[in-house]
């Protein structure tokens, strides 16, 4: 068993049209003959499902569905992965533990129909409600930009025009509404070891969330430049940082823009290193981004897709049931 977080988003429709579904869109599209084969449905043919969103010799795929049978219900789910292409990985012949001067680094070949997955992600649509359980590196941004590609593709989204999934910042009694400054602050690093580790953890018991390291390599320093100060931090230091954001008019920091504009760009970060100052007041310490930390069954060290899909379905009708989210599972 593994522990892994559900996280809720929705689909920003402002810039689509009114009666936008996208659960109903993926359905129709999936069930449409592939291109250049008449004769076979999208959803039949895995090969008509890979995008190459990054020109980086890796593919996202729409891999395992929900029985096409149920799609006529509330709601659709599935896998996606991020595929690498080639069939070479580096490695090292030999043995770590043999007794000799070096090992041999190079090339090593995984057979002509096997690829590396270098990550999963897992979610499910009903309506313009979407939940989902991020891998290490396919992410909702992934999710986004395949929705996006799938429907242009199919001629349903103009050029120009995207899938945006919306997370909802918000804390309790609050009522902040227009921000005049924001304050990010990744995890901070400490030096020891073991506690460069504890922090890991934390982020992946958070399910998200970015350290002082990755804001650093955002602002282009180099690995090099990164591990020369990782290994330069004094004992019992920790490295920390702060990104502040606002808006001045006539040099006097009072502009301000509507949070909801915020909470479209920031829509993929940390809510805990989150704070939002407004006029009125101020949010921070753990903003709210619903989510739900679950139990999956695993399959050697890979979540059981089966019981993957199934906890994010149990988690939605659950928040539905208590008046978090609104979606319909007809019940």
């Amino acid at each position: 068993m593994k522990y892994a977080t559900v996280q809720y988003r929705y689909v920003n429709t402002e810039h689509l049209w009114e009666d936008f579904n996208l659960k109903a869109m993926v359905v129709d599209i999936l069930r449409r003959a592939a291109r250049g084969n008449a004769q076979t449905r999208l959803f039949e043919d895995v090969s008509a499902r890979k995008k190459d969103l990054d020109q980086d010799g890796t593919y996202v795929v729409l891999n395992k569905m929900s029985d096409p049978r149920t799609w006529g219900g509330p709601f659709f789910c599935g896998q996606l992965l991020h595929v690498k292409a080639g069939v070479d990985v580096p490695g090292i012949n030999g043995d770590l533990d043999q007794s000799v001067p070096e090992l041999e680094l190079c090339n090593l070949q995984l057979g002509n129909a096997a690829r590396i997955v270098e990550g999963v992600l897992y979610f499910l649509v009903n309506g313009n409600h979407v939940s989902l359980i991020e891998g290490q590196r396919t992410k909702a941004r992934s999710l986004e930009r395949y929705l996006t590609r799938l429907l242009q593709d199919a001629d349903e989204l103009d050029p120009g025009k995207t899938i945006i999934l919306n997370a909802l910042f918000s804390s309790a009694g609050s009522g902040v509404t227009e921000i005049q400054e924001m304050n990010i602050q990744p995890l901070a690093v400490p030096a020891n070891g073991a506690e460069q580790d504890a922090t890991r953890l934390a982020v992946e018991e958070r399910g998200q969330g970015k350290t002082v390291y990755d804001i650093l390599e955002y602002l282009g320093w180099t690995e090099a430049d990164i591990s020369d100060l990782r290994g330069n931090l004094p004992e019992g230091g920790t490295l920390e940082g702060l990104f502040k954001v606002f808006i001045k008019l006539r040099n006097k920091r009072k502009g301000s823009v509507p949070k909801r504009v915020l909470e479209e760009a920031l829509r993929h970060l940390d809510p805990y290193s989150l704070q939002l100052i407004g006029p009125d007041g101020k949010e921070g310490g753990g903003l709210i981004k619903l989510s739900k930390r679950v139990r999956i069954q695993t399959t050697g060290d890979l979540l059981n897709p089966d019981d993957a899909m199934e906890k994010i379905q149990e988690t939605m009708r659950e928040w539905a049931r208590d008046g978090k989210i609104d979606c319909d599972f007809g019940e």
